[in-house]
């Protein structure tokens, strides 16, 4: 029976624990759903939009109009948007990390072509795979194909998984081809 006078001073100390702290709970209970539901209809990380941003961004720079002051966006999503509205097969297509982005029909000194810079920041090999496919799911396979490759595409030990989720079918059916 000591078992059960445990059970009766637990029940009690819960209960101390309840009436001392459940006041202050529904006092901030309200704050908290109101912090809560201000940021789900924000969403000034664009957790819940469903990719409406990064198609917005897209459809920008397929009418041919630069788009800066961007953020908190899925750069592989946007990838995604960008090629499958493109009209035309691009004759290069650059693939890299943030240090490619600056490559373009300037760098490369070519007139009448037209250059296509899909790098993303942070990119992994199977991002540019995943992106390759998508010229490829269209029928389309440009002339020239530039790759950045930086020192890390070469590490092991470099997490990749979570990088190019949102890309991740393509990748596959590169990976099946």
């Amino acid at each position: 029976n000591s078992c059960a006078g445990y059970l009766f001073k637990g029940e009690i100390y819960l209960f101390s624990i309840l009436k001392k702290y459940l006041p202050k709970i529904f006092v901030l209970l309200p704050v908290i759903i109101i912090f809560a539901g201000f940021n789900y209809v924000i969403d000034p990380e664009n957790l819940f939009s469903g990719g409406k941003y990064e198609k917005g961004i897209a459809d920008y720079m397929l009418e041919g109009k630069n788009v800066t002051d961007i953020y908190n966006f899925d750069e592989r999503l946007l990838q995604k948007y960008f090629i499958g509205g493109m009209q035309k097969a691009p004759d290069i297509v650059v693939l890299g990390p943030s240090r490619a982005f600056l490559i373009n029909a300037n760098v490369l000194n070519v007139k009448g072509e037209k250059v296509v810079n899909n790098s993303i920041s942070g990119s992994t090999i199977e991002d540019e795979m995943a992106i390759f496919d998508m010229y490829l799911k269209k029928g389309w396979c440009p002339k020239k194909i530039i790759i950045g490759l930086d020192p890390y595409y070469l590490n092991e030990k470099k997490p990749s998984s979570k990088l190019y989720r949102t890309v991740r079918e393509y990748y596959f059916d590169m990976c099946d081809s």
